[in-house]
């Protein structure tokens, strides 16, 4: 009982650091994305961008940058991986 009690634990704690270590590795690439993307950022509000629009845009480019990094996860549809692609002969 005692053994399941500190297993329980010591599971929870480890638990708990991965959701840390995910949120501090999300706000990097927010942070990110955005120091890369201040002049643009500014540029748009000074035009008269609403918060709402400049929150949209930062997180298109969040969820588009994971789509272009498909090729090291695998296909980006499952049906691609069963086809293999003719090599090119120079």
């Amino acid at each position: 009982m005692l053994g399941d009690r500190v297993a329980g634990t010591i599971l929870a704690v480890f638990a708990v650091m991965a959701l840390l270590l995910a949120a501090i590795g999300l706000y990097g690439v927010v942070a990110q994305g955005v120091l890369q993307r201040t002049r643009e950022l500014a540029v748009r509000s000074a035009l008269g961008a609403t918060l709402r629009g400049l929150v949209s845009l930062v997180d298109r480019g969040i969820v588009a940058r994971p789509r272009s990094l498909h090729v090291f996860a695998g296909a980006a549809h499952p049906h691609q991986a069963q086809q293999p692609q003719p090599l090119e002969m120079i």
